[in-house]
């Protein structure tokens, strides 16, 4: 018994392409801009965080179908402070004119030289440092941090994506007992 190759049922099928935006695509995402608004997908205070004029550092990205934006979005890059090494045995005075002097080095390091407008970091509410923080510029911000992790990401997609090319290939070629 031989296998004969069926040739692929021919549909056109539209991709779903990425890039950067460019000027043309402005209007296409004020519309979606202020549709994701409405639907209540974007709250307000974000949306000027999306601005250069704000956010020196902020690239948009576009996903597109048939030369339509599907979706859009805006990221720019921040300073992340990932914890704070304090030595036990100074003082608390110096400790303080030590941690507001690299708050001041880190603002206008990042300011001035790489255009970013603001530093995070992770704390508990209930740590002395949140209240030192909050007492010298920090707010709290009242929402969730939502984490990706890119490598990981990046390598879970390549497995999916070889998955999916693997069976797009097996779907297009069929075969007949």
């Amino acid at each position: 018994m031989s296998t004969t190759p069926v040739a692929p049922i021919q549909e056109v099928k539209s991709e779903i392409t990425f890039r950067l935006c460019e000027e043309r695509d402005s209007e296409a995402i004020a519309k979606i801009v202020a549709e994701s608004v409405a639907l209540g997908l974007i709250d307000t205070k974000d949306i000027a965080r999306g601005k250069r004029a704000v956010e020196p550092s902020v690239l948009w990205a576009v996903a597109e179908k048939d030369g339509v934006v599907i979706c859009a979005a805006p990221i720019h890059i921040v300073g992340f402070l990932p914890h704070l090494a304090i030595n036990g045995e100074s003082s608390v005075d110096d400790r303080k004119r030590g941690l507001i002097g690299l708050q001041d080095f880190f603002s206008v390091l990042l300011n001035d030289f790489y255009k970013v407008k603001s530093i995070l970091t992770l704390c508990k509410s209930q740590y002395k440092i949140a209240e030192f923080a909050v007492a010298n510029g920090w707010r709290k911000e009242s929402r969730e941090l939502f984490v990706l992790d890119i490598p990981k990401y990046l390598e879970i997609a390549k497995e999916e994506i070889q998955c999916v090319s693997t069976e797009q290939r097996d779907s297009q070629q069929g075969t007949v007992n």
